[in-house]
């Protein structure tokens, strides 16, 4: 062998002190270098914080891949109350050679206690050292040139605030200060109330609600529901997010109203922004022609719309169900959820900006184009607009440690930021301390979620887009060891995710839908690994997931001990596209395909790889679109980024 790792799975070495029933494996990692083995290693258990264990080698043989090998280790398994149990540990291996590395068995003692049981180890070469960023003339993006709407990629340009600019910092708006409405900061005192009047105050025409330096707790002697903001305009704002600004404390977990549903404690986080929604009045329109990558759609009579407003545009499925076939390409069985004549499987929030007789022009290009067979609509709804959470620190009082599923704390009852029905909002330059969810969105439209970090207890999610969200930015954000570090699970449509870090283990999680068009771009961090109930999965995404200059990590966030470097399966996300996709540490990215797992190149219509395991230029997708639509590039314009015929109204934003 020459150098690398050689990773020794004790299965069921060792076990949980509440659970003695539970048994789980220990991985021994032994570096070789030099092609000599080295005289320590490490052992990895299924801990909370993936703990390093120290071990000695006495003694290991076996220098070919085709012999076999045997050892023996001598260390400790660090005590890790909350748990798992510690003690001294000396374990003796026995291994032949199998197809794909080692099988055999393990005898030893750990804390005293006589410990046997199977035994694997396999061998993986040591990472290739870095190879910069490739520079090839990309197929995919002189495609997207070459064809516009009629390629593999997105216009993801349309995504975030105002289209991609910063949310302001200056507004021309009255300042609320909640002293005067009597929370009081560094008193200890109950906060909720004082903070609560300032909103209600700033709500009637717009203002910002300002936070002095200080520390402010909520539910400090019983559990109060969210800070609720439910008007445009009101501005959130703290004195910084440092340990010296704005620290608010949350005392008390928010419950779930129904046990059997514990996801339902995210309905009480400790600010929630709620737009009204789906109006239960009103007409919409029927649609009759719409377009992927275009921006207009035809409808039979265009009287009830009006321009400005926001609408849902729908495509549900018929009584055949081809929609779902459609949207799949028929690469696996969907789960029950998208099953039925009248599902809304496409699904995007869309501004009207132009009506001339009966064509309508939205703000941003559509994601799937309407079939005959297929009926369409576009339903009103009511959203705010200029809301923003800033320079904040959130804290809570969680004490415990995070097991996942274990009660409705540990998943949903330290939440912290929820905006709902909310377009051309933002959630900017927050921390949080111990947060079962940092900030989710939810229904929102053209939001922008940036320079946000987790610490702390590493929580259940960190940043979830859901339901219908579209064309929402999230941006340099610090996801800590979140385990569904960024979930992303519904309809939602052309959102993008931007270097954004991820620790070990995490994950990027598509925790179930059809989702078309969006963009991870420049992430470092995580694996892809989702959950989701066997009613949202699969598929996990539908066209369009992209995948671009991700430095992927190695851990499972499910299974901390155990390494995943595969990207995807395209039966879970057909008509993906992973370009320069590569380990973080060197290490091998593979995934599966038409012809099983491989790290191939493939321009198929169920997937599109390239570069795969090599980073390339340019370095981030999202700006390079930017720089074409605004001609700093040196490339060709591509045409269909604007409208043939749509001139805006005065009052409309484009």
């Amino acid at each position: 062998m020459d150098n690398g790792t050689l990773l020794v799975t004790l299965h069921d070495a060792v076990r949980r002190p509440d659970t003695p029933d539970s048994k789980h494996d220990l991985v021994i990692e032994v570096k070789r270098r030099d092609r000599i083995w080295d005289r320590e290693a490490i052992g990895e258990a299924l801990t909370f914080n993936k703990s390093l264990h120290e071990f000695k080698i006495l003694s290991l043989e076996g220098e070919q891949p085709r012999e076999p090998l045997s050892g023996q280790f001598k260390g400790a398994i660090k005590p890790d109350p909350w748990v798992i149990a510690g003690g001294r540990m000396e374990v003796d291996i026995a291994l032949k050679p199998v197809d794909a590395g080692w099988t055999g068995k393990y005898k030893g003692t750990l804390a005293g206690a006589t410990i046997t049981g199977t035994a694997a180890a396999r061998f993986v070469d040591k990472p290739r050292p870095s190879l910069g960023r490739a520079r090839p003339e990309l197929d995919i993006l002189k495609r997207f040139e070459e064809e516009g709407a009629a390629s593999p990629l997105y216009d993801f340009t349309y995504a975030g605030y105002r289209h991609g600019q910063e949310p302001p910092d200056d507004v021309d708006l009255p300042v609320f200060r909640v002293e005067e409405f009597g929370a009081e900061p560094d008193s200890g005192k109950e906060a909720f109330h004082g903070i609560q009047a300032a909103i209600d105050a700033a709500s009637e025409s717009g203002g910002v609600v300002l936070l002095p330096p200080g520390v402010f707790d909520i539910s400090v002697d019983k559990a109060l529901h969210p800070l609720r903001i439910s008007a445009s305009n009101v501005i959130l704002r703290g004195s910084g997010s440092g340990l010296d600004g704005t620290i608010v404390v949350n005392h008390r977990y928010s419950d779930s109203p129904d046990p059997k549903q514990f996801w339902l404690a995210g309905q009480w986080p400790m600010v929630r922004v709620e737009g009204r929604g789906v109006r239960t009045e009103g007409r919409g329109a029927r649609v009759e022609q719409a377009e992927r990558g275009s921006r207009e759609l035809v409808v039979p009579d265009s009287a009830d719309l009006q321009v400005g407003g926001t609408y849902l545009f729908r495509i549900l499925e018929n009584d055949e169900g081809t929609l779902i076939k459609s949207l799949t390409q028929g690469a696996c069985e969907p789960a029950t959820n998208y099953l039925g004549a009248g599902k809304p499987l496409v699904r995007q929030l869309v501004e009207i900006v132009g009506i001339e007789d009966n064509r309508v022009m939205v703000d941003t290009p559509l994601h799937w184009t309407l079939k005959p067979e297929w009926e369409a609509d576009l339903v009103p709804v009511d959203m705010l607009e200029g809301v923003g959470i800033e320079h904040i620190r959130f804290r809570t009082h969680w004490d415990g440690y995070f097991t996942h599923h274990r009660t409705v704390e540990d998943d949903n009852g330290w939440d912290h930021v929820g905006l709902y029905w909310a377009q051309h909002s933002w959630a900017r330059d927050l921390v949080h301390e111990n947060a079962t969810t940092a900030v989710g969105i939810v229904n929102a439209k053209n939001c922008t979620v940036t320079d946000c970090t987790i610490v702390g207890n590493p929580g259940h999610n960190g940043f979830c887009i859901g339901e219908t969200s579209a064309n929402n930015l999230h941006r340099r954000l610090d996801c800590g060891r979140a385990m569904h570090a960024v979930n992303m699970a519904g309809t939602v449509c052309g959102n993008v995710v931007l270097d954004c870090q991820m620790d070990e283990p995490a994950g990027l999680d598509l925790h179930g839908g059809v989702g078309l068009d969006n963009l991870f771009d420049c992430l470092s961090g995580g694996v892809n690994a989702g959950g989701g109930s066997p009613g949202a999965v699969p598929p996990r995404h539908s066209h369009g997931l992209v995948l671009w200059n991700w430095a992927m990590g190695q851990y499972h966030p499910y299974k901390p001990w155990l390494r995943r470097q595969r990207l995807t399966n395209w039966k879970e996300t057909p008509g993906f596209i992973a370009v320069g996709v590569h380990g973080r540490d060197g290490h091998r990215v593979d995934y599966v395909g038409l012809e099983g797992e491989t790290c191939a190149d493939v321009r198929e219509p169920w997937g599109w790889v390239e570069s795969l395991n090599q980073a390339v230029h340019p370095r981030s997708l999202y700006e390079w679109q930017r720089a074409i639509k605004s001609g700093a590039a040196d490339a060709r314009r591509a045409p269909h980024l604007v409208g043939p015929w749509w001139r805006p109204a005065a009052s409309a934003s484009s």
